[in-house]
């Protein structure tokens, strides 16, 4: 049985195409049956776009019950490979759909790329002169039994992978995903800690942070408290990436205490890629709006969200993909009306999550590429 699916397609003049994909399986059946049709609505969508297999860059998988489903997963072609060609990075994390299936799958496919290496949590390519590397499912040694040890541990990784690939936290560290097994109960230490860290690698406020998500994500290890993804670009010229620090809308976190931006913007030649960090109802001062009101949040949200892709230079129709968490999901299927009423074909995923203050009952994030010409830098 086909899923229902959504693809967003981006490309310039010259080419260089680049595919979101997002499926989602019948929320009827099993997982075993979700994930075959997941597997098979996935590659009937290739073969209709014609995409190789080579173009396969990461794949995000959302999974309702990571423990239980981790060991089926990791058979199927969304992990092992769709062909030998297939040199994909795979981010697998317990964030359960919120339309009540076991699995929803996001991929992204990029045609040109040449691949350099895919180890256990690395996927490094090679694009116009530039070395792209994802780093995911990053874990901490699980012997340390606290999130701030953890966090430190994890970053520690993070600092030992970005020296191995000849790049630092300050230059080529792009966008991070930070996963926390209890949000409600260790998001402050985890904050903490990463300020700290950050400070020592030369991230403050007078240089800038991280575009990044902190959000409630479990992984198959029951004593990982912390978990990361990562983006890396290495060989960027200056002034090609731009850390989007603040709105009209939306004060810079570090006011209130929190290290990370409200995006980033990357620039090539041909395109520009822009990532938006994890997004709340909040006022300019980054109080919480809207307080026990899921539509009014959502809305707000969306126009904090709109205000960082207006800083970039971008348009609600550049969007090429969405996350939403929620809270309690519950109110999925109001939030899906919603959106799905405002973005139509846009691929969305909405997911089960808590978020990183309680009050917060959504939080949205995203990617935008833009149309340019820009002779400084070569194309994507």
């Amino acid at each position: 049985m086909e899923c229902r699916h959504k693809v967003k397609e981006f490309g310039s003049s010259k080419g260089n195409n680049e595919y979101h994909f997002a499926v989602y399986p019948d929320s009827r059946k099993d997982f075993k049956e979700q994930l075959k049709s997941v597997e098979k609505t996935y590659r009937m969508l290739l073969k209709k776009k014609k995409i190789s297999s080579s173009t396969s860059v990461i794949r995000k998988i959302f999974l309702s019950d990571i423990l239980n489903q981790t060991k089926m997963l990791k058979n199927s072609c969304l992990v092992k490979g769709l062909s030998s060609l297939d040199s994909a990075g795979v981010s697998i994390v317990e964030q359960a759909p919120a339309d009540g299936s076991k699995l929803a799958l996001y991929a992204y496919h990029v045609e040109g790329i040449r691949p350099i290496s895919n180890s256990k949590n690395i996927i490094e390519f090679e694009k116009n002169g530039l070395r792209h590397i994802f780093v995911l499912g990053l874990e901490p040694k699980t012997e340390l039994s606290s999130v701030a040890l953890q966090t430190r541990d994890i970053f520690e990784k993070l600092s030992k992978i970005l020296k191995t690939k000849k790049a630092s936290f300050l230059n080529d560290l792009v966008r991070t995903w930070v996963y926390l097994r209890d949000i409600d109960k260790d998001y402050e230490a985890m904050v903490k800690e990463r300020r700290k860290i950050f400070s020592h690698k030369g991230l403050t406020s007078r240089t800038h942070f991280i575009a990044s998500t902190g959000i409630n994500g479990i992984n198959s290890c029951k004593k990982t408290l912390v978990g990361m993804d990562a983006y890396i670009i290495r060989g960027t010229s200056p002034g090609q990436i731009e850390y989007l620090r603040e709105t009209p809308l939306m004060c810079n976190p570090s006011r209130y205490g929190v290290t990370f931006e409200r995006g980033v913007k990357v620039n090539y030649g041909d395109r520009v890629h822009i990532f938006i960090s994890g997004t709340a109802s909040m006022d300019q001062k980054g109080a919480v709006k809207h307080l026990d009101d899921l539509l009014g949040q959502t809305k707000c949200a969306l126009e904090n969200f709109g205000s960082v892709l207006s800083s970039a230079g971008a348009e609600w129709n550049d969007l090429m993909q969405m996350i939403v968490y929620l809270r309690d999901q519950s109110d999925a299927l109001r939030v899906k009306d919603y959106l799905e009423e405002r973005f139509g074909t846009l691929p969305i995923f909405i997911v089960s999550s808590k978020v990183c203050r309680t009050e917060w009952l959504v939080e949205i994030e995203g990617i935008a590429a833009i149309k340019t010409e820009n002779k400084n830098f070569s194309d994507y």
